[in-house]
């Protein structure tokens, strides 16, 4: 049940775990039985039933309470007792973390495993440049990047009084060190910890456990704490109307058929016929969001999306580890010639090219009893944009140029892949000079998530274009209205840097879009926040740097009017 390392085909895309140093996440999903206990109590709440149950045979017994529980079990369902655990397994290394806002939910219990052998204040070995790019570095980075990713993804706008999400921490490789090194350990936790807001949601019991050995009571104990925990959620013995779990057992079994999607209007089909019994059709988006806050369908309720229900969340897992993937589970990356060079394209520049997406899905549709990439191509593309994991890159051109657009191929940047170190000659060309106050975006708990900057730089290249952008990992530089300046955002630890950059010619330095520019940054935040980190918190400032490289840069509140005044008519 629990190990120190993702699980082989993990849910999410981890299919092999970084070091033993390094640090994972998983998250559980508590249902309960209770919740049909209360809908059968709606249900006859004005009826009364006189109990012969001498007289009814017991396949008849059977059959009337599964059609009571939605066809459902207790055994599959679980009772208010003893929930029912599903365990997602969140994939280690860097190249995931920008996948992960898609698996967050505040509906959730979250494990976070760490090795014993790793010192909080120790460097993790064997770190790959993107975890470098996140600003880890430590044993006490990792776990803050994973109890801070916790805090911010899993808020969600009008749930603020269900409070967070427990987190129960486990401890590995007891076998490999002393009982006296491990209380240090926990000590060295709690009060690191300890009055930090990402913290005060970490239950106070630490779990240790051996991961060799045959005797499995740590790991029972383990379990047996998780249900309790999962019987203390303000959600469990929720009440649900009892259509909604008849509704919820057609599509169980249409998942068990050869598509794994199901068409909208087909799900409002079922929910129109008579064993189900929903006759207004407006609820069949909101039972549809609900059972995708459990995890047990993919539903996005958006234009377009919305008329593809995905009926295994393992689907979107699937799709994206073709794509976002460690180099060494990328398909066909032993071919040579031209797929070999598309692949070095997709890993340095992050830029995906339609037809290795095509080569990637046919070979993965080859390998299933049921394929379904292809088929599905399309849908699943816009609902990668959706998360923002790929955006559309493909030059636009003018009016004259439509025939030519036609049979112009797709490609798409994926930012979570891009691995191409920052080249500070092409960053900060020779010609331009930098404006001597740059512009800081300060994110609140120290904590900017690499996913939100994933996504800003999947704005800025969705805005502008590919080919007039120059983009690097952690950082990427931009065109503005003006021909003659351009800007520079970096991710620089828990804050964003923002440059404004002015081709240098014989008259003086021209620097007049500072104020457009931050309204943009600030209108692509805000959007980011707004849909999906609606719990972070950002301020802006200004920075005064010292040609020194050992000096700090100070940074000042900015003053919306001095800040316009010097920026924007600055000559």
């Amino acid at each position: 049940m629990m190990t120190d390392l993702p699980v082989d085909g993990c849910p999410a895309c981890g299919e092999s775990g970084e070091s033993v140093a390094s640090t994972t996440l998983q998250q559980t999903q508590a249902i309960s039985g209770n919740t049909v206990v209360k809908a059968k109590r709606q249900q006859f709440r004005y009826v009364t039933v006189k109990q012969q149950m001498q007289e009814i045979p017991d396949d008849v017994i059977i059959k009337v309470k599964e059609r009571l529980q939605g066809s459902v079990t207790e055994e599959q369902l679980g009772t208010a007792e003893n929930p029912r655990l599903y365990i997602w397994d969140f994939g280690g290394q860097a190249a995931y973390y920008g996948s992960h806002q898609s698996f967050f939910t505040y509906r959730g219990i979250y494990i976070l495993v760490m090795s014993l052998l790793q010192k909080l204040s120790d460097p993790v070995p064997d770190q790959d440049y993107k975890a470098a790019a996140e600003n880890l570095v430590t044993g006490r980075d990792y776990l803050d990047h994973w109890l801070n990713s916790i805090l911010t993804h899993t808020l969600v706008h009008g749930r603020e009084h269900t409070g967070q999400p427990p987190v129960v921490l486990v401890l590995t490789c007891q076998d490999m060190v002393s009982e006296s090194e491990i209380e240090n350990y926990k000590k060295d936790i709690l009060n690191h910890i300890r009055g930090k807001a990402a913290g005060k949601h970490v239950l106070p019991k630490i779990f240790v456990v051996d991961n060799f050995n045959e005797d499995n009571s740590d790991i029972d104990e383990l379990r047996d704490y998780l249900r309790e925990v999962a019987k203390s959620q303000w959600y469990m013995g929720q009440e649900v109307p009892i259509t909604w779990l008849h509704l919820k057992s057609k599509l169980m079994d249409k998942r068990r058929e050869d598509d794994p999607f199901c068409p909208f209007q087909h799900v409002v089909d079922l929910a129109r016929s008579d064993d189900v019994g929903i006759t207004d059709d407006s609820h069949v988006a909101d039972i549809l969001t609900f059972l995708h806050d459990l995890g047990d369908i993919i539903f996005i309720n958006e234009p377009v999306l919305r008329d593809h229900v995905a009926l295994r969340p393992q689907v979107m897992i699937d799709v994206f580890k073709t794509i976002i993937t460690v180099p060494e589970y990328q398909q066909d990356r032993s071919m040579g010639g031209e797929v070999a060079e598309m692949w070095r394209r997709l890993e340095n520049e992050g830029i995906l090219s339609d037809r290795l997406l095509t080569i990637i899905w046919s070979k993965a549709d080859r390998k299933m009893q049921k394929p379904f990439l292809l088929r599905n191509k399309a849908f699943l593309k816009q609902l990668m944009e959706k998360y923002d994991l790929i955006c559309n890159a493909t030059q636009i051109g003018g009016f004259e140029d439509i025939v030519e657009e036609a049979q112009k191929e797709e490609i798409y940047f994926v930012p979570s892949l891009l691995a191409a170190k920052p080249d500070e000659s092409i960053l900060y060309p020779g010609h331009m000079r930098r404006y001597r106050y740059p512009l800081y975006v300060v994110f609140d708990n120290m904590f900017f998530p690499g996913g939100m900057f994933h996504r800003l730089q999947a704005i800025c290249v969705r805005t502008f274009g590919l080919e007039t952008s120059q983009v690097f990992t952690g950082c990427g530089r931009f065109p503005t209205d003006d021909v003659r300046q351009q800007f520079v955002v970096t991710r620089v630890k828990h804050c964003l840097k923002v440059e404004l950059l002015s081709v240098e010619d014989a008259e003086q330095l021209v620097f007049t879009q500072g104020l457009p520019v931050r309204k943009f940054l600030s209108s692509c935040l805000f959007e980011i926040k707004e849909k999906w980190i609606p719990s972070i918190q950002y301020h802006w400032c200004f920075g005064e740097e010292s040609e020194e490289d050992t000096v700090e840069t100070v940074l000042h509140p900015l003053s919306d009017i001095g800040y316009e005044t010097t920026m924007g008519s600055s000559r």
